[in-house]
């Protein structure tokens, strides 16, 4: 494999896609990782062939475990990046959560 690989998890929207973008322009193979399938599978069609997408939940090892056999068998154990971008956020500004609201999402991202 000659090209260099970045494992991008929450990959299919916002920062990771935009980082995909980034590094796919500039001739990387960029791995993404997410929940989403349909985002995935956009995301996918905006890159370049390069591209290798895998549904997977980030809090789950199981779902891990796999994701990272996917990875090395498309990359034949190449990994320059792993950009661990997935979590999950309530929207708005933080100092306007509460605490007991808030709680699960802070639960969900440290998970990751």
């Amino acid at each position: 494999m000659s090209e260099p690989v970045i494992c991008i998890t929450g990959g299919a929207s916002g920062m990771g896609l935009a980082t995909a973008r980034k590094f796919d322009a500039e001739g990387w193979k960029a791995i993404l990782i997410d929940l989403s399938e349909h985002q995935l599978e956009q995301a996918k069609q905006a890159l370049s062939a390069r591209t290798v997408t895998i549904c997977a939940d980030v809090t789950q090892e199981s779902d891990m475990q796999a994701a990272m056999e996917t990875v090395r068998d498309a990359t034949e154990g190449r990994l320059d990046i792993l950009f661990n971008n997935a979590g999950i956020a309530p929207g708005g500004l933080l100092e306007s959560q509460t605490r007991p609201p808030f709680a699960p999402f802070w639960t969900s991202t440290y998970s990751v």
